[in-house]
């Protein structure tokens, strides 16, 4: 890895200002390097010289891959609905019975907006969704869940951590539906102090059998986890739904995963909030789904910020539905206990055209990591990463096929055509892992422009051929 810089044409002040502030911090991070200054490419003197800067660098403008993410977003369908609100006036009571009551009643008139009045809504239960609806939550209502198990009955058909079963129902849980949406500035959360919030340490058993019955191919119909199993739902989940809308809610505290898209597509995820503290809360799951586009959202989790997901070993395999066509934009991190953007490790269905674009980390364990193991199978490609900013982070990128869980290890995935440039991290406790991944199983894989102010472990990379590093600087 060397700080050579290629391409190098002159540039006025003018096309300074038209460059981003965070390219423009990077740039002068990049060009105050030992490596760059030595080069006689750069100095001090040029850069406050109206010919300071490389037009041509290639993190000064948008990569041509960037025209491909904007084509995905011009394939998404957005709702539509109907004219017709009902406001519900808020009552100190369980609301679980009033708020579905007039979701279906709205439903059977074609469909319209359900908006709830400011208050503390108590919800023993979960709402389920039907096409043509949209709930809305207004600044000043907070929608609450609590943790009585039972009232999470009847069961339903999810996917849980990569393998289909039925078991306990979201608390918003929206079946083949269309055209949905919960939009506003208020709050969902569940009640941390109900019941539920232990389940992660009473699901040791339903877990290790639920694997098993994937691995064996078990029918879905005998794969049936109710009052006994413990396996925590996700908290909002749209399983088999098309064209869908969440914006401008906070969501959290959870159980487990926040938001959970499975088996759907056109989707919008905007000016969203997730806040959650605990391991297993990630904030968005996009699950064998496509046409998504994240945009704005704001994370502070105890786990994945944002999670790309298509099923996990045999089972994944056998529904062979892949994940496709993520739009990430203009993201902020506050804080992840895990990773701001995970590709895995449930990938085994396969996950191709993700791109992330323009987002801010201030800290989390990782920036970008693709992870899987020996048991996935299935293909990780067209992933394409640009202009990305952290302040602190354990690891800034990784790509292992070494994470835990093996039960054979005899379906190495494969990991291809994926770019990541433009990164800038000023603190990590390693800049690169790349060690971890069985020789040929990865292809053309290229990190370029990449600046990392301080790393205080040596970077890993294995002895694969499919490594491209171009202008990454450490230290």
């Amino acid at each position: 890895m060397d700080g050579r810089v290629e391409d190098i044409v002159d540039c006025t002040h003018t096309e300074l200002r038209e460059i981003s502030t965070p390219m423009k911090e990077l740039l002068f991070k990049a060009c105050s390097r030992r490596t760059f200054l030595g080069s006689g490419l750069f100095s001090v003197a040029a850069l406050a010289s109206r010919r300071c800067l490389a037009e041509k660098i290639s993190h000064i403008y948008p990569p041509s891959w960037v025209s491909d993410a904007h084509e995905v977003l011009r394939n998404i369908r957005p709702v539509s609905f109907s004219p017709l609100v009902i406001t519900l006036v808020h009552r100190n009571d369980d609301a679980q019975v009033r708020i579905q009551d007039m979701i279906d009643i709205l439903a059977s008139q074609g469909g319209g907006t359900l908006r709830l009045s400011a208050g503390l809504w108590r919800v023993r239960g979960p709402l389920r969704l039907h096409s043509n609806i949209h709930l809305q939550i207004p600044r000043g209502v907070v929608l609450e869940f609590t943790g009585d198990r039972d009232a999470y009955l009847p069961l339903v058909k999810t996917r849980w951590e990569g393998t289909d079963l039925y078991g306990y129902s979201p608390c918003i849980y929206a079946a083949d539906c269309s055209n949905v949406a919960i939009t506003g500035q208020g709050a969902i959360r569940f009640d941390c102090a109900g019941d539920m919030v232990r389940w992660r340490d009473e699901q040791t058993e339903a877990q290790a059998t639920l694997r098993q019955m994937g691995d064996s191919g078990v029918p879905l119909a005998k794969r049936i986890f109710g009052s006994g199993s413990f396996l925590r739902p996700s908290f909002i989940q749209f399983i088999n739904c098309s064209r869908v809308l969440v914006e401008g809610l906070s969501i959290g505290p959870t159980i487990f995963w926040g938001l959970h898209m499975l088996y759907s597509e056109h989707i919008t995820i905007r000016n969203a909030k997730f806040e959650s503290h605990t391991v297993n809360t990630d904030g968005i799951d996009i699950d064998s789904s496509k046409l998504v586009h994240i945009d704005g959202c704001h994370f502070r989790t105890g786990d994945d910020c944002i999670a790309i997901k298509s099923g996990r070993d045999l089972d994944g395999r056998t529904v062979a539905k892949p994940s496709e066509d993520v739009v990430i934009r203009n993201c902020f991190v506050e804080r992840s206990g895990s990773n701001a953007l995970a590709i895995g490790s449930e990938m085994s269905g396969g996950v191709r055209r993700v791109y992330l674009i323009q987002c801010r980390i201030k800290e989390a364990a990782g920036i970008i990591t693709i992870k899987s193991n020996l048991d996935r199978g299935g293909v990780v490609e067209d992933v394409f990463v640009w202009d990305v900013q952290a302040d602190r982070c354990g690891t800034g990128i990784k790509i292992t096929n070494s994470y835990h869980g093996y039960r054979g290890g005899a379906h190495p995935p494969s990991f291809r055509d994926i770019t990541i440039e433009t990164i800038a991290i000023r603190e990590a406790k390693r800049a690169i892992d790349l060690a971890d991944v069985l020789q040929g199983r990865v292809a053309r894989v290229l990190l370029q422009d990449i600046v990392i102010d301080k790393a205080y472990e040596p970077s890993r990379i294995s002895d694969s051929d499919g490594y491209i590093l171009r202008r990454v600087t450490f230290n």
